[in-house]
């Protein structure tokens, strides 16, 4: 079935929006822990809870590291990389859509000229259909009429049958 221009960039777009929410998703289950300072920058994670001396003083603990396997890093690097391409793609195609969409380069006022014509074929059409809907109610009217006649001419044959008796018998 071939879709038109704005359905395939409807398409394309809630497309691209799912592959948005995949990946994000994806990115947060598999993506190794790397927590960030609040100006973005990594940095080592510290420990939850002060660890406290003999005296009950605050000691200072080495930051906890998560420890990462390479392979790991390397996989989602590879992941995320994959990911992008795809999301490129699709932003691609729909660049590709949207310049395919008639009239895209059409200023207002010609935009507005084919609206105009185009309403007017729409009320042509709809004339011609009314027309094409008027002559099929008479004919189906001709056509009532024509099987009520043929109706009330075997009622009559039978009437006119059942009133001599001996001619019915020797029909059967």
């Amino acid at each position: 079935l071939q879709m038109d221009k704005v359905t395939q960039c409807q398409d394309a777009v809630c497309g691209l929006a799912t592959q948005f929410f995949d990946c994000i998703g994806r990115l947060q289950r598999d993506a190794p822990p790397q927590p960030l300072e609040p100006g973005g920058v990594l940095h080592p994670r510290k420990p939850l809870l002060p660890a406290l001396g003999a005296n009950g003083a605050e000691q200072q603990q080495p930051p906890v590291v998560p420890v990462v396997p390479e392979h790991a890093m390397e996989t989602m690097a590879n992941t995320a990389r994959q990911m992008t391409h795809d999301i490129a793609a699709v932003a691609s195609h729909i660049n590709d859509l949207i310049v395919a969409l008639p009239g895209i380069n059409a200023t207002k006022p010609q935009q507005m000229e084919q609206l105009r014509t185009l309403e007017g074929q729409s009320q042509e059409l709809a004339k011609e259909i009314q027309l094409t809907l008027e002559t099929a109610e008479q004919q189906l009217a001709q056509v009532q009429a024509a099987l009520q006649d043929i109706y009330l001419d075997r009622m009559a044959d039978t009437a006119a049958v059942s009133q001599f008796p001996l001619i019915a018998n020797q029909n059967k």
